[in-house]
């Protein structure tokens, strides 16, 4: 029989996270499997290279949880962690609330 058929492949476990991530109202999109378009038609990256992060962190566009931990960054409005592939946009608004608590208590000096 010629003709399409039906895709039958299932979104990765990654896509899946990402989109439960949200209310289904505000869910993004998954554009590719490393942007979103979020409810508002914006396309945002979930990864970056390391050679972006490490020109981001040289021109001071992104900052380090702390100095002596660097595998976690607030970059572009979001935080990111290091991978063996290039840095993960943390999309999980508990953990990126946990990491802004934790920047703010090194910014004063208490570990």
């Amino acid at each position: 029989m010629n003709g399409a058929q039906p895709s039958t492949s299932q979104p990765s476990a990654g896509q899946r996270t990402a989109a439960l991530a949200r209310p289904a109202s505000t869910a993004p999109v998954i554009a590719s499997p490393a942007t979103v378009v979020t409810a508002s038609g914006q396309v945002q990256d979930l990864v970056v290279t390391h050679s972006h992060m490490t020109e981001a962190l040289r021109d001071q566009q992104a900052r380090p949880l702390a100095p002596l931990i660097t595998d976690f960054v607030r970059y572009s409005g979001y935080w990111w962690i290091a991978s063996p592939d290039g840095w993960l946009r943390i999309t999980d608004p508990d953990l990126a609330r946990t990491l802004d608590r934790q920047h703010q208590r090194f910014a004063k000096g208490l570990f």
